[in-house]
């Protein structure tokens, strides 16, 4: 009895063993195929932004070269926007043939080669953009609030005598002394 019951305890031992080995492949596996699927997820999301960005550079370009096209005098104005559509233009083209693996290879490479001048092109671009940013941000606080119901009319203040909100919108206070 105790060498069948030691028997069936080593079965079992046995069979969880290749269970919990079965189980530990399978998930290995799943892994790897997350991890695939995510890989392949995050490059077309890469692929799609980076479409973007030439598309909107290649915009800028060309109302850079429609502005250079209408201007009435040609001058050194007109020449470099000229020159900055066609750079455009050039840019664009070069961010359309290349995936996003190989474009980020190039800037490795190219910060590897050049590290002052990347450090240097890195600031500017941190300053246009914080620019663009804040211009954002100001147009936005200057466009006019509007209630609730969304008709374009300020939304009344609280009112109320002695408070801060009063002394700042006194067209709204109510005069309590009538």
């Amino acid at each position: 009895m105790k060498d069948t019951s030691v028997a069936a305890g080593q079965h079992v031992a046995g069979v969880a063993k290749d269970e919990l080995h079965k189980v530990g492949s399978e998930t290995k596996q799943q892994a790897k195929d997350l991890y695939r699927q995510t890989q392949g997820e995050l490059a077309d999301q890469a692929a799609a932004q980076q479409k973007r960005v030439a598309s909107g550079i290649r915009t800028l370009g060309d109302e850079l070269g429609s502005m250079a096209e209408k201007s009435d005098t040609q001058g050194v104005a007109s020449d470099l926007a000229h020159q900055a559509a066609s750079r455009a233009a050039g840019i664009a083209d070069w961010l359309d043939q290349r995936d996003p693996g190989a474009l980020l290879n190039e800037v490795k490479g190219y910060a590897r080669r050049s590290p002052g001048m990347f450090i240097a092109i890195a600031a500017v671009a941190g300053v246009v953009a914080g620019r663009l940013t804040r211009s954002v941000i100001a147009e936005a606080k200057d466009s006019p609030d509007t209630d609730s119901n969304g008709t374009g009319t300020p939304a009344a203040p609280p009112t109320g005598v002695g408070t801060p909100l009063a002394a700042e919108y006194p067209q709204y206070t109510e005069n309590r002394n009538e």
